[in-house]
């Protein structure tokens, strides 16, 4: 019986240093830090893990119980990066200028069986969403036939102005990369590169919106690059608990590029937007949790639109296997207002489109 306390009280402890861990973890650089980022992306699990645990405890060594519950009010700051509270504030829908961000997967461009079937979906959405401004991530444009999404966003969807930044170019296909689509006329942009070795990047604009400039960043920061066979793995995984250890190594370097690659990335984009005077807008795929050192990072002069003004609960973004994930945001200054925000529950991507209503201070 001894035996039994003692290994439940090692557990206890394990679980409850495990949560407090991932939820500060993102305090630290994690290029520096190889492995333990990893943390931060198992936080949500670990807190609801813990509760159950804790609930457990209260049945069996109720005094045990008081660990893992200390350990859940230590990391409530993190938690309220990740989850809205109902009734924090009003929303209003009524602002005068709509902004959505959404990684559209190239459109499903690989799709072949179905060539153009989910594009027309997305256009349609996005056309019925009727944005003044929308950023696109993974975004391609062919040179010919049904992918010129270019032409297919400006005639259908009213958004006669546009920038990209061609980070994969193919002579007489096409290009894939980042784009900036608005109402509004663009008058300045900018790509800012990560490097050769990776085809992530950023794309600054200034828009004209009522005799101002307004600074639009969009950011698709480092993927994780997980493939198809890497989600069928982690599918069957979560069924038939059948643990392969190649699968499982190539899954972890994946994610470890991406730990190491992401801050430094971040850094660029947070000593441009220091460069940015005006209303300023950052929004994006970051590939990264709300607890992480990425957004800690890119939130110390912005504000985050979902925690503004979102819907209760964790508002997640990603459409993919891995289920409750928030990596894409908008973000904004002192200088703007955030009126509405909403998550587009439409899964025409491995990621749902985002939304938000905002208002440039007088």
């Amino acid at each position: 019986m001894n035996m039994v306390r003692q290994l439940l009280a090692i557990a206890t402890i394990g679980l409850s240093v495990l949560l407090v861990a991932s939820a500060y973890i993102g305090l630290l650089n994690p290029a520096h830090w190889w492995l333990l980022p990893a943390l931060g992306f198992a936080y949500t699990w670990l807190m609801l893990l813990t509760a159950v645990w804790a609930t457990c405890l209260l049945l069996l060594r109720p005094k045990l119980a008081l660990v893992p519950a200390l350990a859940m009010i230590c990391t409530i700051p993190s938690l309220l990066l990740h989850l809205r509270l109902p009734g924090s504030r009003d929303q209003s829908s009524s602002a005068p200028l709509k902004l959505i961000s959404y990684n559209v997967r190239n459109f499903d461009l690989y799709n072949w069986s179905q060539e153009g079937v989910l594009l027309e979906k997305i256009i349609k959405q996005i056309s019925d969403q009727r944005p003044d401004v929308a950023c696109f991530q993974e975004f391609f444009h062919a040179d010919s036939g049904v992918f010129r999404t270019i032409d297919r966003l400006q005639r259908d969807c009213g958004l006669p102005y546009y920038a990209v930044d061609k980070t994969v170019e193919r002579e007489n296909y096409g290009f894939w990369g980042l784009a900036v689509f608005s109402r509004h006329p663009i008058v300045y942009q900018r790509a800012l590169r990560f490097g050769n070795k990776t085809f992530n990047s950023a794309l600054l604009c200034g828009l004209s919106v009522a005799g101002d400039t307004l600074w639009v960043l969009n950011v698709h920061l480092q993927s994780i690059a997980l493939e198809d066979p890497d989600y069928s793995y982690l599918q069957q995984v979560g069924s038939e608990l059948d643990f392969d250890v190649g699968s499982l190594r190539s899954i972890a370097r994946k994610l470890l590029h991406g730990f190491r690659t992401r801050p430094h990335q971040a850094e660029r984009v947070h000593a441009l937007l220091d460069s940015l005077s005006g209303p300023v807008v950052l929004c994006g795929d970051f590939n990264d949790t709300p607890g992480s050192y990425v957004y800690r990072l890119l939130t110390r002069k912005l504000k985050d639109a979902f925690l503004q003004a979102g819907s209760s609960g964790l508002g997640k973004t990603y459409a993919g296997v891995i289920p409750m994930l928030r990596i894409d945001y908008i973000l904004v200054n002192e200088q703007i207002e955030v009126n509405h925000f909403e998550v587009s529950r439409q899964k025409l991507s491995d990621h749902y489109l985002i939304c938000c209503r905002l208002s440039v201070k007088p």
